[in-house]
């Protein structure tokens, strides 16, 4: 298909054009008419920015009108340059001080140039003020098309324009930007007034706290684009095991004051893991399903073995026995096979939030684990849900000590990370098992990845990657979080330094428990218990009614949407058709609102659908992209309709 391509050629002419007109603004020294292109400019590179990953998405052209539009494409870049210099010659020129900028209205629109740069997509991109004097800079930023604002006020006293989402506290500040889903912000901005009633420390504090939250927001939504089909499927093909299991809910508390173990798959686990042994009985061991086969070489059970991964990864308990664990404790999402691999009990949790609480919302249970992508970050959280004090990590090297990813006896133990001569990393050697999940069929090795360093656990520094080190940073974000009420220790030995843990042996950790006068920790007792509590039948009654309003909604949105592709075709040309449109638009949008993860199923296909819209040169695009939109919706609806209807069968 040619469409993606044109449609980049389209806009790279309009935004070669714009930066005619900016160019042609400096040189008659009008910089009130620059400032106004400029910020076009930035529009019109989103735009550009957006149709580029669509054409990447389509992929290489190969008839000759594709060949020749990616011709096109060329010779615009070439001319764009001329403009992104002119551009980045005017953002560099030097600025008075920010106090004096904003005593202006020009000031305050060269102290919006010199926040956002030369791109920035007006639509997604998220801009923080902090303080409350930074009103002018808001309505200046709203005049511009910003759709993204937040402002941090501890005093909550200001006047700021209702379109800001204003937060008093660092957690409200951070639940806002939680909520930027599905289309993550990819740049943030900044300002605090020189004169603010916020700190320069309590600024950066706060905006360590966004960028955690948007870390969890960018890897939630890649997770999404790659699985949320899979998640939903197998997320409604659990729901009896669902109903018919408890929740984390019942557990919070739990374990209040019992030592925990984390116990991850990391090379170092090789130096200590015959010490779990001593600690069994005595503290809780929780792991996950890639360090089982590493437990079960050394002969140590665990008491508790997450698994939050929706790809099929039975391979991880190959020759593995789960009769004698304390339970197993799946996403909601898992492959269905892994409720039947003969643990004596399950317990379930919504792993992957819009996608899974809607299950939960059934029966009034609030069983998220919140954590940073990992399924070692979820354990962690688990850990601090039960109430355990201490914390130990053991094995959690997150980072490749000897090259190795992870330790010999787990189930990818032979795999390895090269350091090639141009310091990027590459993994190789992933087991059968790994090789055939889905997302890297076939693939022998794996994408080149830049290499990132860490502070080693006995100095220096460990070499990692991108993915690891946000992983280590949660880690170290937690510690700080709840280190003033919860020991953590670090007994991994090896791989990174997480800052503010305790660094001992596990042997150590050992004796101290074992000399703590802490009792023996009935797990099996405090599990069954849970079990014993839990209303079977009221649950798969609550759940039976939920999927009777489900079928319902999704059949209405079946029909609605396959009206409304038929009106937006009419439309064009039928201006009755176009008034129906519009109510029957609204319609669909109320039938959405109980099954609002439609959109997450299909969210790329949606975005570009609604890119289109927006960027629309005329009313027949805005109804074409408009027809895709439908198109989309009605498709996912097609696919969900059966699974709702046998899953709500089977819980009948």
């Amino acid at each position: 298909m040619t469409e993606p391509l044109e449609r980049l050629c389209e806009r790279m002419a309009h935004l070669a054009e714009v930066g005619d007109r900016f160019m042609d603004a400096c040189l008659r020294g009008d910089a009130a008419d620059a400032r106004r292109w400029l910020a076009r400019s930035r529009a019109a590179r989103a735009q550009v920015e957006r149709t580029q990953q669509e054409v990447e998405r389509a992929g290489a052209p190969e008839t000759a009108g594709g060949i020749a539009w990616l011709a096109r494409a060329r010779s615009l870049a070439a001319r764009l340059r001329t403009s992104d210099e002119a551009v980045k010659l005017w953002l560099e020129q030097p600025l008075p001080p920010d106090a004096e900028l904003l005593q202006t209205g020009e000031g305050v629109e060269a102290y919006i140039d010199a926040m956002l740069g030369a791109t920035w997509d007006y639509d997604h991109d998220l801009v923080v003020l902090a303080g409350s004097k930074l009103e002018p800079v808001a309505r200046a930023l709203l005049a511009q098309g910003q759709k993204r604002i937040a402002a941090y006020v501890p005093s909550g006293d200001h006047a700021y324009p209702p379109e800001v989402r204003v937060a008093s506290t660092h957690e409200e500040l951070q639940a806002i930007t939680l909520a930027l889903n599905p289309h993550p912000p990819a740049r943030v901005a900044s300002k605090r007034h020189p004169d603010s009633d916020v700190t320069a420390e309590d600024h950066e504090a706060a905006m360590t706290k966004v960028e955690r939250a948007l870390s969890e927001v960018r890897v939630q939504f890649n997770t999404v684009k790659n699985f949320a089909p899979t998640w939903v499927a197998q997320g409604i093909a659990n729901l009896a095991a669902v109903a018919s299991w408890p929740s984390i809910a019942p557990l919070r508390g739990a374990f209040a004051g019992v030592p925990a173990v984390v116990v991850a798959p990391g090379p170092s686990l090789a130096k200590n893991v015959d010490v779990l042994r001593r600690l069994k009985g005595r503290a809780l061991i929780i792991t996950f399903s890639h360090t089982l086969k590493a437990l079960a070489a050394a002969d140590v059970v665990p008491d508790l073995v997450l698994c939050a991964d929706p790809q099929d990864v039975r391979y991880h308990f190959d020759g593995v026995s789960l009769a004698d664990v304390g339970a197993m404790i799946n996403g909601v999402t898992v492959h269905p096979a892994l409720f039947e691999l003969g643990a004596p009990r399950y317990f379930t949790f919504a792993a992957n939030s819009q996608l899974d609480d809607w299950i939960y919302e059934s029966f009034g249970d609030e069983a998220r684990l919140d954590g940073g992508g990992s399924v070692a970050t979820s354990a962690c959280t688990l850990a601090l849900q039960l109430g355990c004090d201490p914390i130990v990590f053991a094995g959690l090297d997150l980072s490749f000590p000897g090259g190795k990813y992870y330790v010999d006896t787990s189930c990818d133990g032979q795999t390895e990370v090269v350091r090639r001569d141009d310091g990027s990393l590459v993994v190789r050697g992933w087991s059968e098992g790994f090789k055939n999940l889905q997302v890297v069929r076939g693939a022998e090795e794996s994408r080149v990845q830049a290499a990132v360093e860490l502070p080693g656990y006995h100095g220096g520094t460990v070499v990692t990657n991108f993915m690891l080190s946000l992983f280590h940073k949660w880690f170290e974000e937690q510690v700080a979080e709840h280190g003033d009420r919860v020991r953590f220790i670090n007994a991994t030995e090896g791989g990174a330094r997480i800052a503010g843990t305790e660094q001992l042996p596990l042997a150590e950790v050992a004796s101290q428990v074992a000399t703590s006068g802490a009792g023996d920790v009935d797990v099996a007792a405090v599990l069954d218990r849970a079990v014993a509590d839990l209303d079977v039948r009221g649950r798969r009654a609550a759940l039976k009614r939920r999927l009777d309003d489900m079928v319902s909604a999704v059949d209405r949105v079946r029909s609605l949407a396959g009206r409304c592709r038929s009106l937006a075709a009419r439309a064009a040309i039928d201006d009755g058709a176009l008034a129906q449109l519009q109510q029957v638009e609204a319609q669909l949008s109320d039938a959405l609102a109980p099954v609002l993860f439609v959109s997450l199923v299909a969210q790329d296909e949606i975005a570009a659908a609604v890119g289109r819209a927006q960027s629309a040169a005329s009313v027949a695009d805005t109804l074409a992209a408009s027809s895709d939109l439908f198109a989309t919706i009605k498709t996912v609806a097609d696919w969900l309709y059966p699974l709702l209807s046998e899953a709500r069968d089977k819980i009948s």
